[in-house]
């Protein structure tokens, strides 16, 4: 279990994350999805709290078709291929390959499940998850 007072995000103590990871939505267009990456992904800097995210991130998108997931796989590509890591130089592949592993065909799934009627640039970004190293 994680204990998120004692991690940090871009704006202090991440004891928010869980309550905004559990309003986390599949419409894109959800503020909670801003408030999200403003704190763990914040202009493409990650923080103590971001790698722990990955593991709901994971479990939510898994929880949703594949057509919802795009916000939780895109957050979690951001997050695993930051190299803006100013609080530590964690490789999220040491330390969370079994969520890395699970996001990969999570986003392969969705990639396949897509159709021509799909918005674009969601095929954009789910092909940009999909290359994160």
């Amino acid at each position: 279990m994680t204990d998120w007072s004692q991690l940090r995000h871009a704006y202090g103590v991440a004891d928010d994350v869980p309550g905004l990871l559990a309003r986390a939505e599949p419409d894109p267009h959800s503020p909670v999805w801003g408030e999200l990456w403003s704190r763990l992904c914040h202009q493409g800097t990650v923080y103590p709290a971001s790698l722990p995210a990955l593991s709901v991130l994971t479990e939510i998108a898994g929880r949703w078709s594949p057509a919802q997931r795009t916000m939780p796989l895109a957050l979690a590509a951001d997050i695993v291929s930051s190299v803006d890591q100013p609080y530590g130089d964690l490789d999220p592949h040491v330390t969370y390959p079994c969520e890395i592993t699970r996001l990969k065909a999570l986003t392969e799934e969705a990639l396949q499940s897509s159709g021509p009627d799909d918005d674009p640039s969601t095929y954009v970004y789910m092909l940009q998850a999909l290359l994160v190293p």
